[in-house]
């Protein structure tokens, strides 16, 4: 998905894993990571037994524009739900508002709202909060003058999703705010999965697998 305004262009790109039912426990919550790249596996257990089965996406923005940089207050990133989802977790970024989580009693989402705002983290924030090129407080150097600091990214748990190739729903109305009049986006596409190459050179694994 690209977001163009004129010479600007900020390119927006998601890879995506889904989770499988885990053996029903009696904790009260367990989250597991298996990294895969920019990708994580992540399971939910309840105190009740059920398993939320969420999708995972890594969210990269790119700022390719040559000269204009992003300054603060930073970038905000904003989409429409395409039903009811949730955001679970966010690593790296956080959305502006919660919404209406009230349905939700023992374990609260981060995010219920159906039109979420996500802002990048403030430097320093702890180390359990943060992935690579993340936490700048939404500066974007242009790609031109400062390459390594022309990316931002997040990780995002989503809930209510579906969790194969066919459920999952795209987003909608995705939108980027910056300082000035900001910039609208173009409709998201569903891509090739991502490819990932084991340590070995021997085996290919896909972040998104139906």
């Amino acid at each position: 998905m690209d977001c163009l305004s004129g010479s600007l262009s900020l390119s927006l790109s998601l890879s995506h894993t889904h989770t499988q039912q885990k053996q029903k426990q009696k904790q009260s919550r367990i989250l597991r990571r298996r990294s895969s790249s920019a990708c994580m596996h992540a399971s939910f257990l309840f105190g009740d037994g059920f398993v939320c089965v969420c999708v995972q996406a890594s969210v990269t923005l790119f700022n390719w524009q040559q000269y204009r940089h992003i300054e603060l207050p930073g970038w905000i990133l904003s989409w429409t739900w395409a039903s009811k989802e949730v955001i679970w977790t966010m690593l790296g970024a956080e959305a502006m508002t919660q919404g209406d989580c009230s349905q939700f009693h023992s374990d609260t989402p981060h995010s219920c709202a159906r039109n979420p705002s996500i802002v990048d983290l403030l430097p320093g924030v702890p180390y359990n909060q943060q992935v690579s090129n993340c936490c700048r407080g939404g500066v974007l150097a242009s790609f031109a003058q400062d390459p390594a600091n022309a990316v931002a990214a997040f990780q995002i748990t989503v809930g209510r999703s579906g969790n194969t190739n066919t459920t999952v729903k795209l987003p909608k109305n995705f939108a980027l705010k910056t300082p000035g009049p900001g910039y609208t986006c173009g409709p998201a596409v569903k891509v090739a999965p991502s490819l990932f190459l084991t340590k070995d050179g021997r085996r290919r694994t896909q972040a998104f697998s139906a």
